[in-house]
Parts: structure tokens; sequence; C-alpha cells
């Protein structure tokens, strides 16, 4: 009985189980694909960030991008949030699971820090590079939302980003940014991403928003040298970590907050400033600002003296990165500024270029000496440079500029500005038309007039109309040693651009670090302060101390830069004057009478920073002093005006005859 009973219960397990096995063959592949679906789901984070981490010599000689991956792993992410990170481009890491000889990949999650893989050594600085790290993440990261940045030095228009160590610090120029884009591999019409980003120098410029516009809908990056803290990504990624949900414009805002914040707590806010572009707003501003270059284009055929005009917009606006023949040239100035002060315009044309800057920048913060600009840069050629202007012919697509500073520079214009200026309608002579200068004026040794006893004025009439600057220079002269030495220039007090008129007062006064005479000229003047910069020997490198100086003559050392490079490498390093580091001021000095003054910046003797440094005025030592006026036109020649001469004795200065 027992058996039987065993069996027939065994039968109907095996029917049932039959059924059951049959019923799975149907549900199975739909439980399958279900489970596949909520597997991809599980797989696409909420947020990916995508961070090409080029080292350079900012890491090899600072640390700067270990320190950087240090920031990110303070914050513990969960299951939305991911940080995809490749590294490479530097001669040497501080992190020991960084090779410097392969391309390594990593990826952070709510799993923590793990290398996913090593690739053979590769050129940061090649677009092919960038684009591949670009395919790898959205092939096997992918996220509702993406962020992608690029980390490294940065050379705005002329230079670019990644500069690859490894490589002869060779980098992605801003014309190979939007093709290295293009060729990602997608099926898709749609922006690949949210935020474009750039923790480097001088990124905020019209003509790399303009590249990579069609591939995100904001872009962040900054129109000044950053400093060396960069952006703050413990505030990044606990801002993703807090709310997964964020949108890109939220999240574009706490990373430009979180950076000042963490300025303002290491003291390199002074210039600072971090930018959120919307890109689909810039385009639109690209297309206006192009018809104001075509504007001013047809205006300079016809009257040379637009060119002056323009350049004197640019020496007002807001200048980025130095900008001086001591420091180098980045030619990156504001954008708000040329359209703000540009004369050319009429008033409604004004307003059409400022609403679409304004609607074009969505957020942006700016430290205490940055407080006038608008958010977006441009080129102009400040240095007057073929070379440079060559490099932005070659990074940019704004054809009207080309054309017209081709045709301030050259003084004729090129095979492709005539075809431009045929194409929009406009007739030039072949070899274009004889440029006036200060040479054609005849201002070299132009006479000083003496309206008191201290004021000096130059009065240059309809002249001043072709001259883009006017600035005053002091030196201090020795007739028995024959040898002048300069120690200071700045723009003239009070200029009247329309009677061609300048006014300024003797300084019976200048500048000293720490009871050390200086050379002191200024980059930029503004309303309410002025930036200057002192050339010093710092540690037995040639180095610029930074200073804004208020409008009561209280002068704050903002930090110390370096040169510019060559390639146009901008250093992100706002150094500090520290006790103990060895100083030398540089004075340009000349021979007087000589047929070769030798004027060049020469290095003093060294002393030793002791306590906090301070640059403060104080009177001229006793002696002799000249003051004359350097006038410069719009394609950077300059003449000197007569000498004006004093005697200074015990803090009180009296003008004598030459």
């Amino acid at each position: 009985m027992y058996t039987t009973r065993c069996l027939k219960n065994l039968k109907k397990r095996c029917n049932k189980a039959a059924l059951i096995s049959a019923a799975l063959l149907v549900i199975l592949p739909l439980a399958a694909g279900c489970s596949s679906l909520e597997q991809k789901k599980t797989e696409t984070a909420k947020w990916a960030v995508y961070w090409y981490l080029c080292g350079s010599n900012l890491e090899s000689k600072r640390g700067a991008a270990s320190a950087d991956i240090e920031e990110l792993l303070q914050v513990h992410l969960k299951d939305d949030v991911k940080v995809v990170v490749q590294t490479g481009g530097s001669m040497e890491w501080k992190r020991k699971d960084v090779s410097a000889d392969k391309l390594c990949r990593f990826v952070y999650n709510k799993k923590g820090w793990k290398k996913a893989e090593e690739l053979d050594a590769a050129n940061m600085g090649a677009p092919e590079t960038f684009t591949d790290f670009l395919n790898y993440c959205k092939k096997n990261h992918p996220a509702e939302h993406s962020m992608v940045i690029l980390w490294n030095h940065g050379g705005g228009v002329l230079g670019g980003i990644s500069y690859d160590e490894t490589y002869g610090m060779d980098a992605i120029a801003v014309g190979e940014l939007g093709n290295a884009f293009a060729q990602m591999e997608t099926d898709s019409e749609e922006k690949p991403f949210d935020i474009i980003g750039f923790d480097a120098c001088l990124m905020a410029n019209l003509d790399t928003a303009s590249a990579v516009s069609p591939y995100g809908d904001y872009m962040i990056a900054s129109q000044e040298l950053e400093p060396a803290n960069g952006w703050n990504y413990t505030g990044l990624l606990q801002a993703l970590a807090q709310n997964p949900d964020i949108s890109p414009a939220e999240l574009g805002q706490h990373i430009c907050d979180s950076f000042m914040e963490d300025c303002q707590v290491k003291g390199t806010d002074g210039k600072a400033t971090l930018s959120v572009l919307d890109l689909d707003k810039v385009q639109n501003l690209e297309k206006y600002y192009l018809e104001f270059g075509e504007k001013l284009l047809a205006q300079s055929l016809e009257d040379e003296q637009v060119f002056a005009y323009n350049a004197r917009s640019a020496k007002q606006s807001e200048q980025y990165g130095g900008n001086s023949k001591e420091e180098g040239y980045t030619n990156m100035v504001d954008l708000g500024g040329m359209i703000q002060n540009a004369v050319e315009l009429k008033e409604e044309e004004r307003e059409i270029l400022e609403q679409a800057l304004k609607d074009s920048v969505l957020y942006q913060v700016k430290g205490p000496y940055r407080q006038y600009g608008g958010g977006i840069s441009c080129y102009y050629p400040l240095d007057n440079a073929l070379s440079n202007l060559f490099r932005f012919n070659q990074n940019s697509d704004l054809d009207s500029y080309k054309t017209l500073y081709q045709y301030q520079l050259a003084g004729q214009l090129n095979n492709l500005s005539l075809e431009y200026l045929k194409k929009m309608g406009l007739d030039v002579a072949p070899d274009g038309t004889g440029k006036i200068t200060v040479d054609h004026l005849g201002l070299e040794q132009h006479s000083v007039q003496m309206k008191d006893a201290s004021t000096m004025m130059l009065n240059l009439g309809s002249s001043a109309s072709y001259l883009s600057e006017v600035s005053g220079y002091l030196a201090k002269v020795d007739f028995e040693q024959k040898t002048m030495t300069g120690i200071g220039r700045e723009s003239s007090e009070n200029a009247d651009w329309k009677q061609g008129v300048f006014t300024d007062t003797f300084r019976d006064s200048w500048w000293y670090l720490d009871g050390h005479l200086v050379y002191l000229f200024h980059p930029e003047k503004q309303y309410d302060y002025c930036l200057y910069s002192v050339p010093i020997q710092l540690n037995g490198e040639r180095a610029f101390i930074r200073v804004a100086v208020t409008e009561d003559d209280k002068a704050k050392i903002l930090g110390i830069r370096y040169q510019i490079g060559e390639d146009g490498i901008a250093d992100r390093q706002l150094a500090q004057l520290n006790p103990g580091d060895e100083v030398a001021v540089c004075l340009y000095q000349a021979l007087l009478g000589a047929e070769d003054p030798g004027l060049k910046l020469t290095e003093q003797e060294p002393f030793v920073i002791s306590g906090e440094p301070e640059l403060k005025k104080a009177p001229l030592e006793d002696g002799f002093y000249a003051w004359m006026y350097d006038m410069t036109d719009y394609q950077g020649n300059y003449a000197n005006s007569a000498l004006v001469l004093y005697e200074v004795r015990n803090g009180k200065a009296k003008q004598i005859d030459n």
C-alpha cells in the first residue's frame, strides 16, 4: 500500500513538475527580459562624470592632479552616481596606482576607487585620444546625465587644452576640440553631454564655447587664469551624492559656488572667475558678434580711426592672463567690455549684443578684482603679432574678425581676406591702404607743456584719434653715472580723447616692496581699482607680483604669477611671497647718450623676505627724475614725448629746465 501510494504521489508531482516546466518555458524568456531591463536600469546611473585628467607638469611638479583625486575620494557615492577617470600626460604621478608610462582608467562609485584598465601610452593632447575616452565612457558607463571635464593647463583661443608633458606639451587646439567631439560614435541626434567643463585657465571664451556648443547643453570654464586649487571636487561630488536628481543647471551653479568658497578659504579669490554658459544661447551671441565684426570691417575701409577706437575698447576692458611684453600675451579680453566700450555701436545694437551675452551666461562667480567681466572672453591682438593672429585664424570661425585684424596688423589684405570682402560685397584695393601710425603722425619728441609747477599737459589734437593708449613713464636719472632707471608706467590720469589732451601730475612718491624701490606697470585700469605687475626674480626665477591698488592708494598683493610660455601655456599656480624667499627687484636700466642704450630689465641687489611682505607708497629718494609720455598706435608702434625733468629733495619735487 505504502509503495503504491508513493508511486501515485510521485506521478502527481512529476505531472505537476511537467506543467511547471512547461509554464517556465513560456515565462522565463519574459522574466529574463524583465531582469535584463532591470539590470540595464541599474547599470545606467543618474549621473556620470567623465574626467579627462591630463596631469602635465602640474602633476609632476606639484602633485596637483593627485590632490584633486584625493578631494574626489572624500565623498561616499551611491548607486546613482559614478566617476570615470583617465590619467596620463605627466612624467611623474604622486599616486602609486597611476602609471606614468600608461594611460590608466579608473571608476569611482559606491564600491570605491578601482582601476578598470591600463592602455599603452598615448598623447593626451591628441584629439583622437580624447575621442577614444569619450567613446569608452558612453559605451561602458552610460548615465541619464553626463558631464565631461577636461583638467589641465588652458591657453585660451591661441593655446588649447590638455598639454601632454610626455609628448612635448602637445595640446588639443580649440580648432581641434569640436572635431574630437564630432568623431564620437553615437546614433542619437541629441547632444551627448549635459555639461562640458574646463578645469583650466582662460577657456571661457567665445571660440571654445562655439566649438563645443553642438555637443553639450552647458559649459563651465574660467575667463581668468585659474588659481592652483582649481575646482572643488569634494563640493562637486557632494552635490551629486546628496541629490542625484539635481539638474545640470543647478549642478553648474553649485560647482561655481563651491569653487569660489574654496578660493576664499585659500586666499586665491582675488581674480578668480568661473562661468556657466548656455551653449544654445551662445550660438545666437556668436551671430550678433560676427555682425558687429562686419560693421567694424566696413567702417575701417573708410576710416582707419576705427582700429584705434576698437583698440581702446580692448584696453579699457578686463584682460586675462597678464598681456604685457614683460609677462607675455594671451590676447584674451572680456567680450562684455568690448561691447560696452565700443563707440561704433548704436545704442539699439549695443542693447541687442548685451542681451545676447546676458542670455548666454547662466551663472558666474568672480573675485573682488574681477567685478567687471561679463562671463565670456574674446580674442583681441593686444600683442600686435601676426604669428598669434595666424593661430587665431586656425582656431576660430569668426571670419569677420580674422579679416579685420589681418587688415589692422599687416596694413594689407591677404587672399583669404580679399575673398571674404568680396563675399560680403565690400571693395578695397588689392594691396590695401597705407596705415596711419605714430611714424606718419610725427609724434616722436612731441612737446609737453606745463600747466603749473607740477602739472604736465600733452596736446595731440586730432592725432590722438589714431592712438590706442597714452601712458606716463617715470625714470630716475643719474647724470654722473650717465644712466636712466625706469621705475614705472601707467595710463594718463586725465585723458580727453575727443580733444586729444592728456594731463598728469608729477608723482613725488612711488612704490616700495619692503623698502625697495620697484618698477611697476599697469596691465589694467578699472573704475575703482587698478591692477599692477611688479617684475622680480623670485628664488632665481623671473616672476611677477600681481597687485590691486584701490582709489585710496591701498595696495593688496594678490600673489605671484610666472611668464606665459611661448606655446601659450598659462600657469595655474598663484604663489605667495613667504618668509625666507629671496627676491631681487627688476628695474629697467639704460645708458644716457649711448648709441645702444641697452634698455632692459635688470636685477637689483637681492634681499630676503622676513615677514608679511608689504608694498606701499613712500616719498621718492633724493635725485633727478624724468617724466615722459608713451604714445602707442593700434599696431603697437610707439613714440616718446620730450622729457620733463624734476629734482626731488627731502620728498619735495621741483621742475627744472632740461
